[in-house]
């Protein structure tokens, strides 16, 4: 190296040493590294730094710029998991949709599905309920995804009597009822079903025919009789 000014660039250099000092502790200590100073924030600090907890909430964001290499391993490992088979995520869920008053069901081949109304099979005793009720029940069972103006005009064919008005109302009072209380499901595309049961329930739910009680009546059902007309609209 015949260059005087590298030569004098390199021995300033060579005088230079990094060292590490502790700034907590009397005397303060001095280390020659950083592996060396790494070394004792693990030993003496970082034990009272982190804290060992059952589970945490983390959004996708963040578990995907985690700079922890193995903490974003076990994210990514978890993820894929539930990616597999959700099942720790619809425990979740279900306990939290249960806790904002909230009801999970299957239906339409086995599908979830949430609604804030406990649907259930109509199965009680069909002289117990208006004819008007039962027409819904069947013609509902009949037809698969009608929705309300179907239904209308399944059940209200002369719309030139006098009293089309009065039916309308009477019609949409007892289908609110049925969706009201679960027997009947109305989807968010409208169209409306029976929820799902065995298939003597369902059968019973939609005949007109029969009488008998079917098994597993439900101990809160009223009666569609005295139900208002006056404001609904269907």
């Amino acid at each position: 190296m015949g260059d005087p000014v590298l030569v004098e660039r390199w021995k300033e250099e060579a005088r230079t040493v990094t060292t590490y000092t502790s700034i907590r502790e009397e005397p303060p200590l001095t280390f020659s590294s950083a592996a060396e100073a790494e070394r004792h924030f693990r030993t003496t600090y970082l034990p009272g730094l982190v804290r060992a907890i059952e589970e945490t909430t983390i959004d996708g964001l963040t578990s995907r710029q985690t700079p922890d290499r193995i903490l974003r391993l076990v994210i990514e490992n978890a993820w894929a998991a539930q990616n597999r088979s959700p099942s720790q995520v619809m425990q979740e869920l279900a306990a939290r949709f249960r806790e904002a008053g909230l009801h999970i069901f299957r239906h339409r081949r086995g599908m979830l599905f949430v609604s804030p109304i406990r649907v259930h099979a109509f199965a009680h005793e069909q002289t117990g309920v208006s004819p008007q009720v039962q027409a819904i029940l069947q013609t509902i069972a009949e037809h698969l995804r009608m929705n309300r103006k179907d239904l209308a005009d399944k059940l209200i064919v002369d719309l030139a009597s006098e009293d089309a008005e009065s039916r309308k109302l009477a019609l949409a009072a007892d289908l609110h009822w049925l969706i009201d209380e679960g027997y009947v499901i109305e989807f968010n595309d409208g169209s409306l079903d029976l929820p799902r049961s065995k298939p003597k329930m369902v059968e019973a739910a939609a005949s007109t025919a029969q009488t008998h009680t079917i098994a597993n009546t439900e101990p809160e059902f009223v009666g569609a009789a005295g139900i208002p007309t006056g404001n609904a609209e269907l």
